[in-house]
């Protein structure tokens, strides 16, 4: 028995294997990839928690009262999570481009003005209790800027943008093979890149108006350049008929840091060097070779066959014809490779993406609740910060999980169930398990008449 403790502890602290498939790098089911660094969000699942919490941190006289507490937690921040997705739809119906219901109501302007920041809040914190980070400004200007380990790079300009939201949960390190110029481009080796376990992009163009006149403005050109500008900006494949009016949502899975330009839909490809090289001496050389030949050819051609100089015009032509097929070849390579990453790796769109978060958040506020009011119960007296700590040994222990435990967070959500009170003296005091049943119990029959 004790050696399949051991075999199952020894399991538990593998790091989850990690398959590469056609479709990029995956794990077995029921594993994670670990983050580099501690992190708020607890990658254990839910009833996993509480069955542990149950069996760990209560005696067995206990069990059954703490089991109803923690089944009173579930289903009262259920209740409120389809009360926060409801509102959420609600805000995000008049700029979610998938919609395919007749709003009767059509917004103007500043309604719309009106609702966008109420709505990028929402988000936001509901991104921030499923406890992802916001990447900031100055993080993505240096991601942005960082080498490629690819065979394909990308340029975004993010002034297109009215703003974004880019959050992530999990920074981790996964394989990917690459190519380098010590190989000569030739050989793909196994290397380890920064990536994020999942990644959430929020989106939404300027309105053109506002583009044009900042454009104005910045570079002191005529209104008229300035509509040109925009007019192929927007024109461009991933962004025509993209409307000013609607809010892009994604969420990807395993993304190197070094390939989030290309999920901005006006990126710009870039050839890599090795790219450039095979074009210029591939294409573009023997491009030039074949014009300057003909050139030659047809000076000397010139008085013996008017065919002959038609033949070698022609063979100028189908140089040059060969030369852009093979640029066209190159770019689509790199546009298979895009669309690959994009299909493969998008876990949910726009609507779906509120669902998910919405579920995160959840979740999160349950796993954190619960393992706040058992610690506190038991190691409350010795402060919060000597109760973070324990949370964060009882999730190694258990789980083999290096956790920063958000006590605070956890704190917040017990006092909202009135579950962590004052006393009479103002400090404070978690309510005992007869005391909390009670209480949630009362809180729960309230439910249908709440709604």
């Amino acid at each position: 028995m004790d050696g399949q403790l051991e075999a199952d502890r020894m399991a538990s602290e593998a790091p989850p294997v990690q398959i590469e498939t056609e479709t990029g790098i995956d794990t077995v089911p029921g594993q994670t990839i670990p983050s580099v660094v501690s992190e708020k969000f607890i990658s254990a699942d839910r009833r996993d928690i509480i069955e542990r919490v149950l069996e760990k941190l209560f005696d067995t006289g206990q069990r059954v009262l703490a089991g109803d507490v923690f089944h009173y937690i579930c289903a009262l921040r259920q209740v409120e999570s389809a009360r926060s997705l409801d509102a959420l739809v609600g805000l995000y119906d008049p700029f979610n481009p998938d919609d395919e219901t007749v709003n009767v109501d059509q917004l103007g302007p500043d309604r719309r003005k009106e609702l966008l920041p109420k709505l990028k809040k929402r988000i936001v914190d509901t991104a921030t209790a499923a406890n992802y980070i916001q990447i900031g400004q100055d993080e993505l200007e240096k991601i942005l800027g960082a080498e490629y380990h690819q065979g394909f790079a990308a340029e975004v300009d993010l002034k297109e943008f009215d703003f974004h939201l880019l959050f992530y949960r999990g920074d981790v390190k996964i394989p990917v093979n690459t190519t380098s110029w010590k190989t000569a481009w030739l050989i793909e080796r196994p290397v380890e890149v920064e990536a994020y376990r999942r990644l959430f992009i929020g989106l939404k163009l300027k309105p053109v108006e506002t583009r044009i006149a900042e454009i104005m403005r910045i570079e002191k050109i005529s209104r008229e350049k300035a509509e040109k500008r925009v007019k192929k900006i927007r024109n461009q494949k991933m962004l025509e008929g993209v409307s000013e009016e609607t809010l892009h949502l994604k969420i990807f899975r395993r993304i190197p840091k070094s390939d989030i330009e290309i999920l901005f839909p006006n990126a710009k490809i870039k050839f890599n060097l090795f790219d450039k090289l095979w074009l210029w001496i591939g294409s573009g050389g023997s491009t030039i070779f074949a014009i300057v030949m003909a050139a030659l050819k047809f000076l000397a051609a010139v008085a013996i066959s008017v065919f002959f100089v038609v033949f070698t015009i022609a063979g100028a032509v189908g140089a040059i014809i060969r030369s852009f097929t093979s640029f066209l070849n190159t770019r689509t390579r790199y546009m298979a490779k895009l669309a690959q990453s994009l299909y493969f790796h998008n876990i949910a769109s726009n609507q779906s993406v509120l669902a998910a978060l919405n579920d995160d958040a959840e979740e999160e506020d349950i796993k954190e609740a619960v393992l706040t009011y058992a610690l506190l119960l038991r190691y409350g007296h010795l402060g919060l910060e000597a109760t973070k700590i324990e949370a964060d040994r009882f999730l190694k222990t258990e789980f083999f999980i290096d956790c920063d435990f958000d006590i605070a967070d956890g704190c917040r959500h017990l006092r909202k169930l009135g579950l962590l009170v004052a006393d009479d003296a103002g400090a404070p005091r978690i309510r005992d398990l007869e005391d909390a049943r009670g209480h949630l119990e009362t809180l729960w029959r309230a439910v249908p008449t709440a709604a």
